[in-house]
Formats: structure tokens, sequence, C-alpha cells
């Protein structure tokens, strides 16, 4: 059965603490996507005009979460 989100991952403890697991990889790589989608949406933002667009790293992944996990399943 595949994880519908990060949470399910957490908490159905199928973890392998040396990184090996699917499920490290997985949290690894969606950490990985926020940030370089962050970065993106910076880049986009850097205009004085749009200063007041700016989130912090952790409020852009608060506030677009859902489409985050989406679109990181989604992709390939």
């Amino acid at each position: 059965m595949k994880e519908k989100t990060i949470k399910d991952i957490i908490e159905n403890g199928r973890w392998n603490w040396y990184g090996e697991g699917e499920e490290i990889k997985s949290l690894n790589t969606f950490e990985s996507f926020c940030n370089r989608m962050w970065l993106d949406n910076e880049d986009e933002n850097l205009s004085p005009h749009a200063a007041g667009n700016r989130l912090t790293r952790e409020e852009y992944i608060e506030k677009y979460h859902d489409w985050l996990f989406k679109t990181w399943q989604n992709r390939d």
C-alpha cells in the first residue's frame, strides 16, 4: 500500500534508520522537492514590488502543502 501522506509513513512506523528504506528516501525526496519549489518561488518574487509576497520556507510549505504533495507524487 502506498502511503498518501508523510504522516502516514511516520504513523506506519516503517523506518529504516540507516537510510536504506524507501520511506526515508521518500521523505528526503519530498523535502528536497519542497526546497526546490520554494527557491523557485523566491526567485519569482525578488523584485521590490513582490516583497509582500515572499514567504519563509516553512510558511510556503504550510500554505501549499497539499499542492506540493500532490505534485510530488505525480512527478516523473
